[in-house]
Formats: C-alpha cells, structure tokens, sequence
C-alpha cells in the first residue's frame, strides 16, 4: 500500500508523524504477537477438528488470495502507476472461492458471507475490465 502511494507520488504529502506510524504499527503488533505468544503455529497447523485435506485446501486458499497484493506491487513496478489490472481479480475470485469452499466445509458463516460478497465485487470488478478492452 505504501509503494502504491509513492508511485502516485501521494506518500511525501502525508505527514510525516502519519508516514513512521503507518510503517512502525503494523511492525510493533507483529513483534508484540511473536513475543507474548498468541501466534501459536502448533494450534494452526495440528488442529485434530480440521482434516488435513481440508487445512491444506484452507493454507492454498489464503496463499493465493494474499498473493493478489504481491501481483498487483510486482505490475505497478513494471508500469510505474498503482493499478488493479485484471489478474488481480481473478487471483481475487480464485482466493475467495477456495475460501468460501473451505468456509462450507467449516460451517463458518462470517467466512461465507465475507467472500460471498467479495466474489461478486471481484466478478463485477473483472466483468468491467473485461468490457473494457474489447
């Protein structure tokens, strides 16, 4: 996000206070986690209520629909301005479909309606790019 902001050459007119708390924030919490033990791998990963079938379907999902933002830095970089081109929402539809279906299979309903609706942005979001080019 903030390499999308110096590309727009947004970020120096931010404040500069703003600008150290925006990067040291979400720094400071990793590190506060890591350091007071709440991030525990063990209670992620060797769950005996979630086959591993089902863990590994959920850690693929959240793999791709995070990797969205690592596309969408990598194609701001190779065209020199912050956009969200079409590959970024299929990997978006894509994420989020394999998480609403690892959602079913959990019976989580704030994960089912969260990428519910999140779908259909992305499917509009892709339709209208689509469109667009022709």
């Amino acid at each position: 996000y903030i390499r999308n902001l110096q590309i727009q050459q947004q970020w120096e007119k931010i404040p500069h206070l703003i600008r150290s708390f925006l990067f040291i924030i979400p720094v400071g919490i990793v590190i506060f986690y890591f350091n007071n033990n709440q991030i525990d791998i063990d209670l992620l990963f060797k769950n005996d209520e979630i086959p591993p079938w089902l863990l590994i379907l959920g850690v693929v999902a959240q793999i791709i629909f995070t990797f969205r933002f690592i596309y969408q830095w990598l194609y701001a970089e190779h065209k020199k301005q912050s956009l969200l081109p079409l590959g970024f929402w299929l990997l978006s539809l894509t994420g989020a479909g394999l998480i609403l279906t690892y959602a079913v299979f959990r019976k989580d309903p704030v994960l089912i309606v969260g990428h519910l609706f999140g779908i259909i942005i992305y499917s509009r979001n892709a339709y209208f790019i689509r469109i667009n080019k022709t």
